[in-house]
């Protein structure tokens, strides 16, 4: 402003050469201001992002170490879309506090300033508009966090779908509902589109008070301003730079508001992520306590689901001793993955005690306490990757030879040789590349090079075929005594040379013993074999 009012100074005295000074210095000036702006430009961006990426590691820290239960009650798609979606749209907003914020504040607090110098008497009545900023501004950003939020609960709705639709397209198309899905999934991309454009009409209808109050404000001060000069109180060259002040006034009153709208839009975002970051992660105890895994006792264990009050296990009590084979068997809904879930402290029991050579579960840390400990599931959970990340993935010091003999004993390696990159086969989201059973055979590899003193598996062998499935109890059988394995298994023939099998029903522990014993002295368990025509010659 005190440039163009020299600039309107020496055109009026025709100075030609401090003219051209002055434009020279005005060049050199928006040089700098242009270089400047794209250095911090560039240097907010970086920051911003790190502070983004920052804040995704702690929620997907967070996110390993929360409650077993919140797994099952959260959407996958809502806690992705956290994590992504939101903590880019606060990426956004803090790139444009720093990049756009600061500038335009030093810029309008100078400008006012400079503007007071000229004529106070404009200035202050420009000053009335302020408050119709402020107002205008409160009203909009309030609808327009509301209607955020919900945008925000499609998106993950969409996120959740589309996850849902690609892990499970299989089932999508042997049951035909390709067209189902996707008009369903249309639906929500309406809903989506709906509060899209009622977002878009808030924005415009805010965009146009401020414009007109903008083009009202900006009448009365040229009225003044002119009235001041044809009265002799403010000189002309000074009501030049007034307007020129003026305007250069409205990009960072407009960038303001619009900083303004977008940080307070974005609170949404931020309500979600802080609802993850607050989340308590848990204390694990010391690793000093020293255990073996010699014994493991149950002891009138019982157990209900939070927020429910049905009991899932009651008083059940049995013990696993160094090397035995532990049968676990009974109907649905029995208590028996929920066992699992207790001796893997997923869960604490509400009533009894579950020991591990004599110390209480909850003594141990649960860290300490894995690491003893492999896993096999019903449902075979692999990892993008190559079939040697997934088999090192309990054992990252695992050697070749150590792999290649668990996928023998798994019965895996005589599919794997055959692969054209053994090993090294990538085998694609969650294993798909494989076959059901070429899934389970490499988690029970997994299992195998983690060398657990607890081998915990559940349903391990109901993806094999008999022959593949005789195989893998031959090398079960063969491990029996290297470790203590606890085995959930609807097949019997799996269970027949197990040490004990415990027969559980209704959360209770109907009947223990061995395979022959039990046919003879557990009707329960008779009727189970019968179903499966497995009975032995003696009890024909």
């Amino acid at each position: 402003m005190p440039l163009i009012q020299d600039i309107y100074r020496e055109i009026s005295h025709q100075n030609i050469s401090y003219f051209t000074n002055h434009i020279i210095n005005a060049s050199l000036l928006f040089a700098i201001r242009l270089s400047s702006k794209h250095l911090q430009l560039f240097i907010m961006e970086k920051a911003s992002y790190k502070i983004m990426l920052d804040i995704r590691l702690a929620m997907y820290t967070i996110m390993h170490y929360l409650p077993t239960h919140q797994y099952t009650e959260q959407k996958h798609g809502d806690i992705t879309s956290r994590i992504l979606n939101d903590t880019d749209k606060l990426r956004t907003v803090i790139c444009l506090n720093f990049d756009s914020f600061i500038p335009n504040v030093l810029t309008f607090i100078g400008t006012i300033g400079y503007l007071f110098y000229l004529s106070w008497q404009l200035t202050v009545v420009g000053l009335i508009g302020i408050p119709v900023f402020i107002i205008t501004l409160n009203y909009f950003s309030k609808r327009l966090r509301k209607v955020s939020k919900q945008l925000q609960k499609n998106t993950a709705y969409l996120t959740q779908m589309i996850q849902e639709s690609l892990l499970n397209m299989p089932i999508i198309k042997i049951y035909t509902s390709e067209n189902s899905n996707i008009s369903r999934f249309n639906q929500i991309q309406h809903r989506y589109l709906t509060g899209y454009l009622k977002e878009i009409k808030i924005k415009i209808k805010r965009e146009q008070i401020e414009a007109y109050s903008q083009y009202i404000l900006f009448l009365m001060i040229i009225w003044l301003g002119g009235y001041l000069s044809f009265k002799g109180y403010l000189p002309k060259h000074q009501l030049i730079a007034y307007f020129s002040g003026v305007i250069l006034l409205v990009d960072p009153v407009v960038i303001l508001s619009k900083v303004y709208a977008a940080t307070f839009q974005v609170t949404a975002s931020i309500d979600r992520i802080r609802d993850i970051l607050r989340q308590p992660m848990p204390l694990d105890i010391p690793t000093n306590t020293q255990f073996s895994v010699d014994s493991i006792c149950l002891n009138d264990v019982s157990f209900r689901y939070p927020k429910t009050k049905t009991s899932v296990l009651s008083n059940v009590t049995f013990s696993l001793n160094k090397g035995d084979c532990i049968g676990l068997v009974g109907p649905s809904g029995a208590g028996k993955s929920t066992l699992i879930y207790l001796l893997c402290k997923f869960f604490e029991p509400t009533g009894g005690e579950i020991t591990i050579d004599g110390i209480p579960i909850q003594a141990i840390s649960t860290e300490q306490l894995r690491r003893s400990i492999a896993y096999v599931p019903q449902e075979s959970l692999l990892f993008r990757g190559t079939i040697l990340d997934n088999c090192r993935m309990g054992n990252p010091d695992a050697s070749i030879d150590d792999v290649v003999h668990a996928l023998t004993l798994a019965n895996a390696w005589e599919f794997v040789r055959d692969l054209p990159h053994q090993l090294m086969t990538k085998i694609g989201t969650q294993g798909l590349r494989l076959s059901g059973g070429q899934r389970q055979r490499l988690s029970i590899a997994r299992a195998i090079v983690r060398k657990p003193r607890l081998l915990i598996l559940d349903e391990a062998t109901s993806a094999l075929d008999a022959n593949s499935e005789e195989k893998v109890q031959e090398a079960i059988h063969a491990l029996t005594g290297t470790f203590t394995m606890l085995v959930i298994s609807h097949r019997l023939s799996t269970l027949k040379n197990a040490t004990r099998i415990v027969v559980l029903s209704q959360g209770t522990v109907h009947n223990i013993g061995t395979h022959n014993t039990l046919i003879d002295t557990c009707p329960l368990y008779r009727d189970f074999v019968h179903k499966q025509s497995i009975l032995s010659p003696k009890s024909q």
